[in-house]
């Protein structure tokens, strides 16, 4: 069960919205019943719009008490054919083993390798399955991570736009989950390059590669062998996308 109530307030060029929510899974092998609420702001002027969201949530995961505060704030300056992007996020519960907290509205979607991106969000079609490495990309829990991102769009010519993205990430808090102080994930560069076919009908080819920081990707039993390394990660994709 998922329900949502939001309320959009609208004063010159930008949108506030406060929002209230609750979700409730409730099968074989899970019990997460949480409450969230939060405050979303959009806005532009001139060449520059930006977007900020916070939120609280606090339930239960398992029966066992669960509560988090998350933050997301992006901005996007457009010169011209080019657009330069920055985006920072927090998402993390140092209360519970894994960290997890609830998505709200899909901001947790970051990058192609960790996350899932562009394709998995695609393809999974909102279900539950895809090949990030934090976890299901589109389950209603996330292990806990912070990140910042830089970016930049440029139109090459009347059909085609290149996209690359930096991005840095670890986790927010500590994790009993790998029994090790937070980890850092590490660097990842994200790229695509989008053909309009014909209106409405958009080619995307791209993927990302990350360079695993020592933190992450080996383990033995529940601890992280820093001395192993992590294995760096990489993924391409092909897509087409009609809109109509």
């Amino acid at each position: 069960d998922y329900y949502q109530v939001q309320l959009d307030i609208t004063a010159g060029g930008m949108t506030v919205t406060p929002f209230f929510g609750y979700y409730d899974q409730d099968d074989a092998n899970t019990i997460d019943e949480q409450y969230y609420y939060g405050l979303e702001l959009k806005g532009k002027a001139e060449a520059l719009e930006y977007s900020a969201a916070a939120f609280y949530n606090d339930g239960r995961v398992n029966g066992a008490h669960n509560d988090a505060f998350a933050f997301l704030a992006n901005a996007g300056y457009t010169l011209g054919d080019t657009k330069l992007i920055g985006e920072i996020a927090r998402y993390g519960d140092s209360d519970t083993a894994t960290g997890q907290m609830v998505t709200v509205m899909g901001y947790n979607n970051f990058s192609e390798i960790l996350t899932g991106g562009y394709f998995d969000s695609r393809s999974a079609g909102g279900g539950g399955t895809n090949t990030s490495v934090l976890g299901a990309g589109n389950k209603s829990y996330y292990y806990n991570f912070q990140y910042a991102k830089l970016g930049v769009e440029q139109k090459v010519h009347e059909k085609g736009k290149i996209r690359a993205y930096y991005i840095y990430a670890q986790q927010a808090a500590d994790s009993s989950l790998v029994g090790a102080n937070r980890l850092t994930f590490g660097h990842e560069i994200d790229a695509y390059y989008d053909y309009t076919v014909v209106p409405g009908l958009v080619m995307t080819v791209g993927g990302g590669y990350l360079l695993a920081d020592d933190d992450y990707g080996i383990t033995a039993g529940n601890a992280v062998d820093k001395t192993l390394g992590g294995d760096d990660a990489w993924k391409a994709g092909l897509g087409l996308a009609y809109k109509f």
